[in-house]
């Protein structure tokens, strides 16, 4: 039996953010928070936090370059399962591992660090699914204008909910770590029920819905290129602050119960560019837009890089300007790419498994660059941030110099 066809229907716009900003807690608290957590559950310093950082980075490329074919392999079974069923396993499997620290914890009397390396075995795969699917069901059917709506408000929304779980978690680190976990777990379950309001398969979107005023095709194919190009550079500087984060904020001075919040300054950043975006729609064809993103980027790393370096009442501030160059670098990049890929690539599974994995190879890069500078400098006082500064940089020039080439030659990232 074949699967249900996709169709013109739009997904209703709140029941996409809803599931959204409860999803993106655990990416704020797991994806990105984990690295406090260890470290104070656990004593995990920059070495292993960089460990589990790649791990997790592998098993995410993974499952988000298969989210499609598995949709479309359990849509080919005698009871076809829907993509709104596939969404329903994902945030199931993600609710109830978060809760497994606690409950051994509990069981056991302290907290075992095996059970950190199982939620992330579960929580990447299941993300990497999860998100190209609701990326579908976000942008199936819309077009133009309205699509250009519907990701504003979705980066607003999934953005947002970094932040608050970096606010959130900030007093409770020190203390109850795993609670953490939990309380994301409940989370994902609580989403399932927004799930009703989805129809079995996203929205499609049909040739003749262009609207008039678009972009030339062929432009918008070579801005797909390079911003593709850019996404897992910027995801690498991400995933090499990521576990270098929680070391930086102890080494400035900043208390333990304010260290999430701090660091949440990217966060923040991020989305008032997301919003400034959605509002303002002038970049829609600029060239001018990836290099901009490129050069906040690398900027806003070389500032959260070295800003620990410095004495703390100097550093603080470099840190912080840094990490908002970082945060409004990483949007620029994001918006660009999930907005070409879905005006080029139908909005299907597939172009949003690409974002996807896109994604999860900067997450994996990255923690080579920082494992790498780690082992490079052993023993050297500050010698660590210039030696993962430099490697990180020249890996930003050598892969955008090859988006750019890539797309004057007419070469897809696909």
């Amino acid at each position: 039996m074949a699967t249900t066809p996709p169709t013109r229907i739009r997904t209703p716009l709140p029941g996409v953010l809803t599931i959204a900003f409860l999803g993106s807690l655990g990416t704020g608290g797991v994806t990105n928070g984990v690295f406090f957590l260890t470290e104070s559950a656990f004593g995990y310093g920059r070495t292993l936090n960089y460990t589990l950082a790649l791990y997790m980075g592998v098993i995410y490329v993974a499952a988000a370059l298969a989210a499609g074919p598995i949709t479309r392999a359990a849509g080919r079974r005698s009871k076809p399962l829907s993509s709104r069923a596939v969404l329903a396993i994902a945030l199931t499997a993600i609710g109830l591992v978060c809760f497994v620290p606690l409950c051994v914890a509990i069981a056991t009397g302290r907290a075992q660090a095996w059970t950190i390396w199982l939620v992330v075995t579960v929580f990447s795969p299941a993300t990497g699914l999860l998100w190209p699917s609701v990326e579908a069901y976000l942008c199936g059917g819309r077009r133009g204008r309205g699509l250009r709506h519907a990701i504003g408000s979705f980066n607003i929304v999934w953005a947002s909910a970094l932040v608050a779980v970096f606010w959130g978690m900030g007093p409770l680190v020190a203390t109850k770590p795993l609670w953490v976990l939990a309380g994301l777990g409940v989370a994902h379950l609580v989403s399932i029920s927004v799930l009703v309001a989805f129809p079995r398969e996203p929205g499609r979107h049909l040739a003749q819905e262009h609207a008039a005023h678009e972009i030339d095709p062929a432009r918008a194919r070579k801005l797909l290129i390079v911003f593709r190009t850019l996404m897992p550079v910027s995801y690498l500087v991400l995933a090499t602050l990521n576990p270098f984060f929680p070391q930086a904020a102890e080494d400035l001075g900043v208390a333990e119960g304010w260290r999430t919040p701090v660091v949440s300054v990217w966060m923040i950043a991020r989305v008032a560019v997301f919003a400034t975006l959605g509002w303002w729609h002038g970049w829609h064809g600029s060239r001018s837009m990836p290099v901009v993103g490129w050069g906040l980027l690398v900027a806003g790393f070389g500032s959260s890089v070295l800003g620990p370096v410095l004495a703390p009442t100097v550093g603080i501030w470099v840190f912080g300007a840094g990490l908002a160059a970082v945060g409004a670098g990483m949007s620029v990049i994001y918006v660009g790419s999930l907005y070409y890929a879905m005006e080029t690539d139908d909005g299907h599974v597939d172009a949003g498994g690409m974002h996807e994995a896109l994604v999860g190879t900067g997450y994996a890069i990255g923690p080579i660059c920082g494992l790498g500078a780690l082992f490079a400098t052993r023993g050297s006082p500050h010698a660590f941030e210039p030696a993962v500064l430099a490697a990180v940089v020249v890996i930003c020039i050598v892969a955008s110099l090859g988006g750019v080439l890539a797309a004057r030659h007419g070469n897809e990232l696909t």
